[in-house]
């Protein structure tokens, strides 16, 4: 029985599964926004004020969703926030590829982990999570 236990797929079912009651209960969301919110993120609002586009009191609307009044500023945010779960998902998938093929030169799981890291600091590590709560 302990040889079973120690198996590595049983131990990273395990993981999986404590991940999803995390992210289901909520615990695991919260403790990420503590750790994530200090990096620096959300430089697409940045690159907007630059240019002028967006008036500055609309984009204040479109930084948070509580803020927001108009539909159109929902449907931003939901955008950056969707750009921002898929950038996070290429870091964790490319985490993965880089751990399964770790003895091969694998480029692809390094362009997923370097994407998503751009994409993260462009749309924001944490933009998406409180949609999670």
């Amino acid at each position: 029985m302990k040889e079973k236990v120690r198996e590595p797929h049983i131990i990273l079912g395990i993981f999986y599964i404590a991940l999803g009651v995390g992210i289901l209960l909520g615990y695991l969301t919260r403790i990420m926004i503590i750790f994530l919110d200090p990096l620096p993120d959300r430089f697409i609002f940045d690159f907007i004020n630059f240019s002028r586009l967006i008036p500055e009191k609309n984009l204040e609307r479109m930084r948070d969703i509580d803020k927001a009044k108009y539909p159109y500023e929902k449907s931003f945010y939901y955008i950056i926030a969707w750009f921002s779960f898929s950038g996070f998902v290429e870091i964790i998938l490319g985490i993965r590829f880089m751990s399964l093929y770790s003895n091969k030169s694998h480029i692809t799981s390094w362009k997923l982990f370097i994407m998503g890291t751009l994409t993260c600091t462009l749309c924001g590590f944490t933009t998406f999570m409180p949609l999670f709560l």
